[in-house]
């Protein structure tokens, strides 16, 4: 949708997904609006301005220039215009679809405030601003997602529609996302510790007959995935990995994504959207020690098309999920002898 030279890109894409049609219902904030304006913010900036009240007929007679001001007004009273246009655009289409206050607690969540904020401020701005612009939109769609998730009867009904809804926003604010141009320096690949030096490396996981909390409360973190995430159709926010190991996945996550130029449609295509679990509280298959899962050292992805001890499998030594995981010192249970391959199976110990 074209709008008026001066504006940010992305008000354009808030007003294509709102759409021209005049909505009349009960369940609108005065009971009409159109191009997501409803009669109630619209008196709201008409009062900001010393405009005359509008009414029903000014609303869905409304232009794409009025509608632009309007949304141009509402962000920045979000301070949206403070912060870098992906991230803006981003919060700007939560906060359309959660209402200002659902987008701000939800920004707050993905910022890891406690309590959870409902006002933006200064404070949460300068935070924005210090972050990394790639990992807060992961983080947000997540949180988003999720909080539709919550609404199991809502999921049933509008589900698809919300996950092509958060796919797309995604999707076009990696696009105004400018990463740093500051070169990273070399990473070299660490050295794992040997399966049987695991407990000493990253600690004892064991409770009583479940996990130390006190253990996994010091090490185990989130890791956001920059794509789309899922188990089974469940979304996945994040995932759960040992502190140790959390820099590394990261590095192997964002350069899978680079490789194939941030295309999700890719990534489906390679299964890598197929997450099959990481820390799991069991002892190895067919032995009483520790496993690799316990430790939070290990993960798993696409079983489906990985199955466990399967001579056939989709991930083989060439595919990118494999390269760039052992890039980073990992083992690949697709390696494993015969009666012992796994390959969905990564982990971030050596055998021995």
């Amino acid at each position: 949708m074209s709008i008026p030279t001066g504006f940010p890109t992305w008000i354009s894409y808030i007003l294509e997904d709102e759409g021209p049609e005049v909505n009349r219902s009960q369940d609108e904030p005065g009971s009409i609006s159109c191009m997501g304006v409803s009669l109630t913010a619209l008196s709201d900036y008409n009062k900001e301005i010393n405009l005359p009240l509008p009414t029903a007929d000014d609303v869905a007679n409304i232009t794409v220039a009025k509608a632009a001001n309007f949304y141009a007004w509402f962000f920045s009273t979000l301070m949206l215009d403070q912060v870098p246009s992906a991230v803006a655009y981003r919060i700007a289409d939560i906060v359309t679809n959660l209402g200002r206050t659902g987008g701000v607690e939800a920004l707050g969540i993905a910022l890891g405030i406690y309590p959870v904020p409902t006002e933006m401020t200064p404070a949460i701005v300068s935070m924005v601003n210090a972050l990394d612009q790639g990992q807060l939109l992961c983080s947000l769609s997540g949180v988003w997602l999720e909080n539709k998730h919550a609404d199991a009867a809502g999921w049933l009904k509008y589900g698809a529609g919300w996950t092509s809804r958060r796919n797309k926003a995604h999707a076009r604010a990696m696009g105004l996302f400018v990463p740093a141009k500051a070169t990273a320096p070399a990473v070299t690949a660490p050295v794992w510790p040997l399966q049987s030096q695991c407990l000493e490396f990253y600690g004892d996981p064991r409770g009583d007959g479940n996990y130390n909390s006190a253990w996994l409360t010091a090490n185990i973190v989130h890791v956001v995935c920059p794509w789309p995430l899922y188990f089974g159709k469940q979304p996945m926010p994040f995932i759960s990995i040992h502190k140790k190991c959390a820099d590394s996945l990261t590095r192997v996550l964002n350069s899978i994504y680079d490789a194939v130029n941030k295309d999700n449609a890719k990534i489906t295509a390679l299964k890598y959207d197929q997450f099959s679990g990481s820390i799991a509280y069991r002892d190895m298959r067919g032995s009483t020690a520790i496993s690799m899962h316990e430790f939070g050292c290990a993960l798993d992805f696409d079983d489906a098309d990985n199955q466990f001890h399967d001579q056939k499998h989709l991930f083989t030594d060439d595919s990118l999920i494999v390269v760039k995981f052992k890039a980073e010192g990992a083992v690949w249970g697709g390696d494993w002898s015969p009666g012992s391959v796994d390959a969905m199976h990564f982990q971030f110990a050596r055998i021995g």
